[in-house]
């Protein structure tokens, strides 16, 4: 029954047009975790957004070959800086995220040097308006406790973009 109330939620908790990123999102809570019940509105969470990278596929074929032993480029690692400069997500795509979450009142984020991940904290209400149909519990096992959505959500078709997860 929890199975099919989640896949309910999950067709219709999309006001307007969004797109799920994670379609295989696992909502399952680990085995030995309870559910203790949604978090306040005004408890702060904090969300990672990850970034669209760009210079993917080049990546992943330089990693090849500097893996491969039989080439020429075997065992030339990147340094930090030459990765964060091929990867780094374009002035627009990281201009357009910082804009759509300042428009909600985020304002606490950090980021990597790579620029690809940005963790912010924000209260749950504006969490869960940030990405629709997320509904955050808390979970607790022994002396560790954890919020997330037992429940998929999405994102703003205008950020899908732009983002390759939030969680």
């Amino acid at each position: 029954m929890r199975s099919l109330l989640a896949a309910l939620l999950f067709l219709f908790s999309c006001p307007g047009r969004c797109t799920y990123l994670e379609s295989d999102q696992n909502t399952s809570i680990p085995e030995g975790w309870i559910d203790a019940g949604r978090v306040a509105a005004s408890d702060q969470v904090q969300l990672t957004f990850a970034l669209k990278q760009r210079n993917v596929r080049e990546l992943r074929e330089l990693l090849g070959r500097v893996s491969d032993p039989d080439s020429p480029q075997y065992g030339k690692h990147l340094s930090l800086e030459q990765l964060s400069s091929m990867v780094q997500p374009s002035e627009l795509t990281q201009k357009v995220v910082r804009r759509w979450l300042q428009s909600h009142g985020v304002q606490d984020c950090q980021s990597v040097e790579t620029q690809d991940f940005l963790q912010c904290a924000m209260p749950a209400r504006v969490a869960e308006k940030l990405l629709p149909g997320c509904e955050f519990s808390r979970y607790v096992n022994g002396h560790q406790s954890l919020v997330r959505s037992p429940v998929p959500y999405g994102l703003p078709d205008e950020m899908s973009e732009h983002l390759d997860f939030g969680n």
